[in-house]
């Protein structure tokens, strides 16, 4: 009687095993069963994280009791599913590799690779089906452009940066200010006249000068702005620039700026400027280092020599 009560329970058991789980099923036999593919983990957070499969979405598929995904790839770890079924909700976390929202249907066409984390508790049917718990979707990364220049203005949540060419920096909450040092800067710290190392983009307006958004701006440090017009015409190869601050012709007040290979030149919209194409006489704004000579006139290193419009006359 004993040896048929010993069969009896381990043919039942057996069964139970080789029967797939319904969806409805699934949540429950977590708490009362055992799992299928993988060990009864107790903490919610540690199931999302070992329960994994890395690879592409095959199909997004919308149904009258919600929406499921197919997913393709390999089991992060050996036990876990290189295909499998997920039934989806709204409140399923879906993100990037940064923890910012992301979408599934882009990542469908745009073939993303995505990490799909779900509860152990599957159907044993090919492929096999479970809930989702979080989506990760690992979206290419998109360099910034960096440039240097000098901030010639700001304003409500936007910065005009001079350099090679002229460019107007959107800010915002995401965006990231700080010092040289790496100390957080807070927007209002931002003056014309500092020099920047600004990261932005990959969008930029066609206009003149370009809009981009800024993802990051490092404060490099002060200049000085001086304005007058050009004592002489210059050369193509000029190593220096001699301004004639008050327009008066007397030498102690003028200013002579040496000019190198990160010396930029440009006009008002930004359009770079040849040395050659400044004539005396040519009224210019100049950015300069801070270290100055004491000479008559005074010398320093120009950043930045903006080209400024004839006046109408």
């Amino acid at each position: 009687m004993k040896a048929w009560n010993k069969l009896l329970l381990t043919t039942t058991a057996v069964t139970l095993l080789a029967l797939p789980l319904s969806a409805s099923a699934l949540s429950s036999v977590n708490a009362t069963g055992p799992v299928p593919t993988a060990k009864v983990i107790e903490n919610k957070k540690d199931q999302a994280e070992q329960a994994a499969t890395k690879g592409l979405l095959e199909e997004i598929k919308h149904t009258k009791t919600g929406s499921q995904v197919l997913v393709k790839g390999e089991g992060v770890r050996p036990v876990d599913q290189d295909t499998i079924i997920l039934n989806i909700n709204s409140s399923v976390p879906v993100v990037d590799q940064h923890g910012k929202p992301a979408d599934l249907v882009e990542a469908l066409q745009q073939e993303w690779t995505v990490t799909a984390y779900y509860n152990p508790a599957i159907t044993k049917s090919l492929p096999a089906k479970g809930n989702a718990e979080k989506f990760v979707v690992e979206r290419p990364e998109v360099k910034a452009m960096v440039s240097t220049g000098i901030v010639d203005s700001t304003g409500k949540d936007r910065v005009v940066m001079v350099g090679d060419s002229k460019i107007v920096l959107n800010l915002s909450e995401d965006t990231v200010i700080t010092d040289k040092n790496g100390k957080v800067l807070k927007q209002s710290d931002l003056k014309a006249g500092q020099r920047i190392e600004a990261h932005y983009g990959p969008m930029m307006t066609a206009s003149l000068p370009p809009i981009s958004p800024a993802q990051k701006i490092v404060v490099l440090g002060e200049t000085s702005r001086v304005e007058g017009v050009v004592a002489k015409d210059m050369s193509k190869d000029a190593k220096s620039i001699h301004i004639d601050t008050a327009g008066d012709k007397k030498m102690e007040n003028d200013m002579i700026l040496h000019i190198n290979e990160d010396t930029s030149i440009i006009n008002i919209v930004g359009t770079p400027v040849k040395p050659e194409e400044i004539k005396k006489g040519t009224k210019v704004a100049a950015y300069h280092s801070l270290a100055t000579t004491f000479s008559i006139p005074a010398q320093s290193s120009a950043y930045v020599i903006v080209v400024l419009p004839e006046p109408v006359k």
